[in-house]
């Protein structure tokens, strides 16, 4: 008779169910987006299109963001939007629902208030309402 361990191999000890992840959590993850993506992408696109930043005849790294060549299908300026919109802030809106905390709420108030301005800055002005009425 063979026996083996009582192990479900669907669920992943390493990667917690969302029922196990705290606001404390979820807030830093909030935070690195925002980081991320002002002092990266957004950094980055600002750069260039003020011309404070040209890039080296040799160097290719950049050459869509320094020729002014890229077009919506080329999706230069769609990164930072997806990691500000679909990561922090709907990791600020999971934050919301589960905190009872009210410094913690406050807090992830005032950091979405602030992701709310650097998309409308950056991207223009866009419906948001639909996006978080649940």
């Amino acid at each position: 008779m063979f026996t083996g361990c009582d192990l479900d191999i669907n669920d992943n000890p390493n990667y917690p169910q969302d029922d196990q992840v705290t606001s404390d959590l979820i807030f830093p993850a909030i935070q690195g987006s925002i980081a991320a993506t002002v002092g990266g992408e957004i950094y980055n696109y600002a750069g260039f299109f003020s011309q404070y930043f040209e890039q080296m005849p040799e160097a290719n790294q950049y050459n869509q963001l320094a020729t002014y060549t890229f077009t919506e299908s080329s999706q230069e300026m769609d990164y930072s939007y997806r990691i500000i919109y679909a990561g922090a802030l709907e990791d600020a809106q999971q934050v919301l629902n589960k905190s009872k905390n009210p410094s913690d709420r406050f807090a992830t108030t005032v950091l979405r208030a602030y992701i709310f301005q650097i998309l409308v800055d950056n991207m223009g002005g866009m419906s948001l309402y639909r996006s978080f009425a649940r």
